[in-house]
């Protein structure tokens, strides 16, 4: 069974960013960058999801197709792996393409000024690839 980790490295008002590594038992298969909102309590729709162990489900919905839905997230819900830029604190006044999901790109860099992950969508076809239609177990480590 595939699994992924993601290892967060880095936070602030614009977002949390970190590095997805998809596994195949131990040996890493694939390498992508993350962007979630800043740690606000697990606060619903404002901050990124608690460090842990999660079951991921694979999503199709028609604002969100082929994108993963991480379930069994203490009292959240539709928390998505999908394609965006930015992550950041609304109400700070950046911009955000996510409501506590993450985000997955194929490098950092900014846009306007502030922090976002990069080609998102190319990112999310090389995650599909990768994973497919299957379940697997995603890890949450690192800050915050």
């Amino acid at each position: 069974m595939r699994s992924v980790k993601i290892l967060r490295q880095r936070t602030s008002s614009e977002g949390t960013f970190g590095i997805l590594t998809v596994f195949e038992d131990s040996s890493p298969l694939l390498s992508l960058f993350t962007g979630e909102l800043p740690w606000r309590d697990n606060l619903p729709r404002k901050s990124c999801i608690p460090r842990g162990k999660y079951e991921c489900q694979p999503w199709n919905s028609k604002k969100y197709p082929n994108t993963y839905n991480v379930m069994d997230v203490p009292g959240r819900t539709a928390i998505l792996i999908h394609a965006g830029n930015f992550c950041g604190n609304r109400d700070e006044g950046f911009l955000s393409n996510v409501e506590g999901c993450i985000l997955v790109g194929t490098k950092f860099g900014s846009i306007s000024g502030q922090q976002a992950v990069l080609s998102s969508k190319i990112a999310m076809s090389r995650l599909r690839n990768v994973l497919g239609s299957n379940f697997f177990e995603l890890s949450v480590e690192g800050i915050v």
